[in-house]
């Protein structure tokens, strides 16, 4: 009977431990410099109103980190919201799921104020150099 109890205590012990797997990677990530300048100016006008917009991201969507689930929830609000060029001033309300090993984002609730570019025209010249 010691027998079964104490073997049936080893099993029931192996059953229930858990083992943990660490992994490196060997990739380095670098951040890509993107600098945009124009030769134009344009007047950005902002609507008085504030749009509001709930999100759900897809999977392809999550596999591109935090930022890239915010980015994916403005275009979405903006192109429900009457396409917009910019959404000024966003406030993110994110709902995430934990997971064991990661976290899900299941809801994003963005607000913020729609911009619109107009009057585009050439910027002036600045000088130089000074003589």
């Amino acid at each position: 009977m010691k027998k079964t109890l104490l073997s049936l205590a080893v099993v029931a012990m192996g059953l229930a431990s858990c083992s943990t797997t660490t992994t490196t990677s060997t990739a380095t990530t670098l951040d890509v410099p993107t600098h945009v300048e124009s030769i134009n100016e344009a007047d950005l006008v902002v609507s008085d109103q504030v749009i509001s917009y709930t999100y759900t991201p897809s999977k392809e969507v999550q596999k591109g980190g935090l930022k890239n689930v915010r980015n994916a929830a403005i275009a979405e609000a903006l192109k429900a919201n009457g396409s917009g060029d910019v959404l000024v001033h966003p406030n993110f309300q994110i709902t995430m799921k934990a997971r064991p090993c990661s976290k899900k984002v299941t809801k994003v609730v963005v607000t913020g104020h729609v911009g619109t570019y107009k009057n585009f025209r050439p910027a002036p010249k600045k000088p130089c150099c000074k003589k």
